[in-house]
């Protein structure tokens, strides 16, 4: 116990010793984090980054319906507003008769944008020189690595199993390769073939490929 002394008024030292408290709250404030009854703290995961090489297919059958113009939309609001482009990078390729790399892995939303809106249509669906640019793409990353393909039809001139077997040599290079269907033309067996498990979409029109691109990208989050 203190000793106080004669002539110390205690009532003095208990305010002293108040004042010397409340001047140290201040002076080293205290995070504090309110729970409810019932509620677990949730602990913010930081993102791993991931790489995305995005393939969209630019054939001749995607001029049909406006399915190109419903396939941009798509594509800018996953990149306005689904992937974290401070943590993630994405890059751009069409396919028609040939592949093209219209932008290799970039972080800079303005110039993805302008990659989308440069696609034209017309020609065949040469999936696998787009699935080669993409793993091209991608070698020398260090980052979790993934391939979203968009598709309206099957391979040509390539065929099924051609297509099927340079698909499974890019997932054993470690990449996911995320594959969404679009329409009759082409059958949900053929895209859970081409895809890594659990990552095959198959749509009805190319007006649900926002709402598919939204579960993908969760899907893909969720697993890391």
């Amino acid at each position: 116990a203190m000793n106080l002394g004669k002539n110390v008024d205690p009532n003095k030292v208990h305010a002293m010793l108040k004042d010397f408290t409340d001047a140290e709250k201040r002076q080293y404030p205290r995070k504090q984090m309110r729970i409810l009854k019932g509620q677990k703290a949730k602990i913010q995961k930081k993102q791993r980054p991931v790489d995305f090489m995005l393939l969209v297919d630019a054939s001749g059958s995607m001029e049909e319906f406006d399915a190109i113009g419903e396939a941009k939309r798509a594509c800018h609001n996953l990149i306005d507003e689904m992937i974290d482009f401070n943590i993630h990078r994405l890059g751009i390729i069409s396919f028609d008769s040939r592949a093209q790399n219209l932008l290799g892995l970039s972080n800079d939303k303005i110039k993805m944008s302008r990659a989308i809106d440069s696609i034209t249509t017309g020609g065949a669906t040469n999936m696998i020189a787009a699935f080669n640019m993409a793993a091209d793409n991608l070698e020398w990353s260090t980052n979790e690595k993934v391939i979203i393909m968009v598709t309206d039809g099957y391979p040509y001139p390539a065929s099924d199993e051609s297509t099927i077997s340079v698909a499974e040599s890019v997932r054993r290079k470690g990449i996911l390769l995320a594959a969404i269907g679009v329409g009759s033309g082409v059958s949900e067996y053929f895209i859970r073939q081409i895809a890594t498990a659990s990552h095959a979409y198959h749509i009805n029109n190319m007006s649900e490929l926002q709402s598919a691109f939204k579960t993908l990208i969760n899907n893909i989050m969720e697993r890391r």
